[in-house]
């Protein structure tokens, strides 16, 4: 399969080119640094944007990663937006690899109130087994400004 030209966003099928419309993790990487993201985590941002985990972030995969990551303001989780934004975030904390502890929790958290470390511990664990949970509970908590891309600033004028 032939790769897309580097730094441009997918290509949807019939678009001119016929070439596979899907990013490898190199291609996404070259795009993602350009947004201030350092290179030892663009394989997290890769894995969150995968959200059918196919090993490439196509058309879908990476328009739904922009509608979570670039978002300015909270997103009802009960909604198919906010429920695929949780998806992405819970992606970029790295849970499906390794469970989340109290202590990663407490920074993530935007002013975080829970001062009982025990609290915050069974937080998490409910959060690792219970996607609901984290996209009902922990979600909306999560300080936005460590998972977001600054994709559409105005330029001054």
């Amino acid at each position: 399969p032939q790769q897309q030209q580097k730094g441009r966003p997918p290509m949807a099928p019939g678009d001119g080119d016929h070439s596979e419309a899907r990013w490898t993790l190199e291609t996404f990487s070259m795009w993602l640094l350009k947004y201030g993201r350092k290179l030892k985590d663009c394989q997290t941002w890769f894995d969150a944007f995968d959200l059918d985990r196919d090993g490439m972030v196509g058309v879908c995969d990476f328009l739904q990663g922009l509608a979570a990551t670039s978002a300015r303001k909270q997103l009802d989780p009960s909604n198919t937006r906010g429920i695929c934004a949780a998806a992405v975030f819970h992606r970029l904390l790295g849970m499906h690899n390794q469970p989340l502890d109290a202590k990663q929790l407490e920074h993530h958290i935007a002013n975080c109130q829970v001062s009982d470390i025990d609290r915050l511990q069974h937080l998490a664990q409910r959060a690792n087994a219970d996607f609901d949970f984290f996209s009902a509970n922990v979600f909306p908590q999560l300080s936005r400004s460590s998972f977001r891309l600054r994709l559409f600033v105005l330029a001054p004028m």
